[in-house]
């Protein structure tokens, strides 16, 4: 039997009691770092408007922006640099071929999981 993902469909390169290949957790990996690239961008641009915010002396803007978007774009960032991880460790682990050749084996370096963008506003945030 093999495995299915939450939505009924079978996982790519896997088998009952096996990892995915190594294929199917690259392009996994690729498509969750641009998912992260995507929210720290959206975070830098928040942590801007924060920082106008305080500067303008609009503490409720400055609180809303902190509590509604910033907190819990961090806390998406850091479950994603988490996830990332994990796929790394159970799916390629260094010197593991795979199913497939020495000659093809899984080269994924690990990205800079938990690097978030400092910026001038990210000092002023306490969350």
């Amino acid at each position: 039997k093999i495995p299915q993902s939450s939505r009924g469909c079978p996982i790519p390169g896997s088998v009952q009691g096996q990892k995915p290949n190594c294929d199917y957790a690259v392009g996994l990996m690729k498509a969750l770092e641009l998912a992260m690239v995507q929210w720290k961008t959206m975070l830098r641009y928040f942590e801007e408007l924060y920082a106008l915010s305080v500067e303008n002396a609009d503490p409720h803007s400055a609180s809303t922006i902190k509590k509604q978007f910033i907190g819990p774009k961090i806390q998406k960032i850091k479950l994603m640099g988490d996830l990332l991880t994990n796929l790394l460790r159970q799916t390629c682990p260094e010197g593991e071929a795979g199913s497939r050749t020495q000659e093809t084996q899984c080269s994924i370096t690990p990205p800079a999981l938990h690097s978030i963008p400092s910026s001038s506003a990210e000092s002023q945030l306490k969350i």
